[in-house]
């Protein structure tokens, strides 16, 4: 009691009673540590050292799954959103998509959790003749925009660096792999301006493809650590395949940069054969019994890498069979990484082979995006026609195609399954 005398004095002074004061000093005391719990969880890490928030939002990896902020695993299955990786270069806008709440909005109807937005790297960077109405921080306005309301609506963002291009080429396409002179510079800006945003994943680089659907074992060197590639490429969609000699950036030393500029939220690492046979069963020589991403996969001293797979019913893609699926599945599972999905799709007029990649990766627990949550103008479907049958929506507002099946059948199966 002697411990209180003075301060009670001074209250009853200002006109308070002993236990008025004892009141006054308990919510004092109590506001406090609840400002103090409150910074504290915002600013907290995972055992991994990952970003998290309060709002369950952050997403890191644990062991071979994905945990939210406290700790539970989670299964995140989503849409990609094309249109910011080309739109920009055209003069035709940041994207056909309103990019707004609305659109989140028609997502969040789907029941979907995360979403992968494209970027363009000559939009970002405001290079190469990209338009100054699209591109430099009007573009990297835009693409905040976007997260914060895909964030909003309680969707995980994945940033992918989908077109780029070296030296003076114009980013309008892929290119066998990430470029020396300006990837290494993107991928800077956008880890330090997302490092605060725990719902945004990171996904370095769409499909590379060194050494066509054939990898060599050098190739996989390249991926990994760079080299001077002379690889045939476009420089344009609509140009003659081009030998464009040029510095590739390598995985490893874009997660170095993602990592130097304080970003700390999972990273998707892409393998080759345009992401499509992690494990190189189709390698040139074979893989000689290994996993050749994994046994090629960069160092990232948070442990917050994960294997990004496309698995599509096509000529171009590696892994279309259980038998694959099974095979990358074990090896991430062993090394004790995760597997991402994050682009499927079926380019004839039907979902079945939707539906069978669906059904194993329900059964493994795996995450995976639909390729693509666009509006699909065509006035019927033609099988084997790509770009439109993979189109999901006849509407911004996520009204599902009636051109093909893939749209209605993705939406009632993410309902059906509680997405």
């Amino acid at each position: 009691m002697v411990l209180y005398n003075k301060p009670m004095k001074k209250l009853n002074q200002l006109g308070f009673t002993v236990i008025e004061g004892i009141v006054v000093l308990f919510l004092v005391a109590l506001i406090a540590f609840a400002g103090w719990m409150a910074w504290r969880t915002h600013h907290s890490t995972n055992q991994a050292g990952a970003s998290v928030d309060a709002s369950g939002i952050g997403v890191s990896v644990r062991g071979d799954h994905l945990v939210n902020s406290n700790g539970q695993v989670v299964r995140l299955l989503g849409v990609d959103a094309s249109g910011t990786e080309y739109a920009c270069m055209a003069g035709q806008g940041f994207s056909p998509a309103p990019l707004n709440d609305a659109e989140a909005a028609g997502m969040v109807s789907w029941h979907i959790k995360i979403v992968r937005v494209p970027l363009n790297e000559d939009c970002w960077l405001g290079i190469n003749g990209a338009p100054a109405a699209y591109s430099g921080a009007n573009y990297q306005k835009a693409i905040k925009n976007w997260v914060s309301a895909l964030n909003n609506a309680g969707i995980v963002a994945i940033l992918d660096l989908h077109h780029s291009a070296p030296g003076t080429y114009k980013a309008l396409t892929q290119w066998p792999m990430a470029d020396e002179d300006h990837s290494p510079t993107f991928w800077s800006q956008v880890a330090s301006q997302y490092a605060a945003t725990p719902g945004v994943i990171f996904d370095l680089y769409n499909e590379p493809y060194l050494g066509g659907i054939h990898p060599s074992a050098s190739d996989w060197t390249c991926w990994l650590n760079g080299c001077r590639n002379t690889t045939a490429t476009t420089a344009k969609p609509t140009q003659k395949k081009l030998l464009v000699p040029y510095q590739t950036a390598g995985v490893q030393q874009l997660v170095n940069t993602v990592r130097a500029a304080g970003a700390k939220q999972p990273i998707i690492v892409a393998g080759l054969h345009n992401s499509g046979d992690p494990c190189g069963l189709d390698d040139s020589g074979g893989n000689n019994g290994t996993c050749m991403e994994i046994s090629n996969m960069p160092k990232d001293p948070l442990n917050q890498l994960i294997i990004g797979l496309h698995t599509y019913n096509n000529t171009n893609n590696g892994c279309q069979t259980v038998n694959c699926w099974n095979t990358v599945q074990q090896a991430a599972s062993t090394a004790g990484i995760p597997i991402i999905a994050d682009e499927f799709g079926e380019k004839d007029c039907s979902a079945t082979y939707m539906n069978t990649f669906m059904s194993w990766a329900d059964s493994k627990n795996i995450s995976y995006l639909a390729w693509t949550w666009n509006v699909n103008t065509n006035s019927s479907c033609v099988s084997g026609n790509d770009s439109s049958n993979h189109f999901l929506l006849h509407d911004w507002n996520g009204t599902p195609t009636n051109v093909s099946p893939d749209g209605a059948d993705y939406r009632s199966h993410l309902l059906q399954i509680g997405a």
